[in-house]
């Protein structure tokens, strides 16, 4: 068994989600999902091995989660605001 496939008797003892459920969960399409996953964006997702359907932990779905975000607000934990209009103080170097 590759270590990206999961066992029956794993799959019944781990909380899992299934590529519409994890998709549903993260608020994006499963073609997206998948997409992310094939450009290496995202963990790969285990297989079960009886059916070859991909199943994502919990964890998987937090750190697909923290690439969402970054997406959606590239930069925002990095780049402070600015303190006023005309002043250079409070800036964030955007080089």
């Amino acid at each position: 068994m590759d270590k990206d496939e999961i066992s029956k008797d794993e799959v019944d003892k781990v909380i899992r989600y299934s590529m519409g459920k994890a998709a549903k969960e993260l608020g994006i399409s499963k073609e997206t999902l998948y997409r992310w996953e094939k450009k290496g964006k995202i963990p790969k997702a285990k297989r079960v091995v009886r059916n070859n359907q991909r199943v994502y932990t919990p964890e998987d779905i937090l750190k697909i989660r923290e690439f969402k975000d970054e997406i959606d607000d590239p930069g925002a934990a990095t780049l402070a605001p600015t303190v006023g209009k005309d002043s250079d103080e409070g800036t964030a170097d955007r080089t």
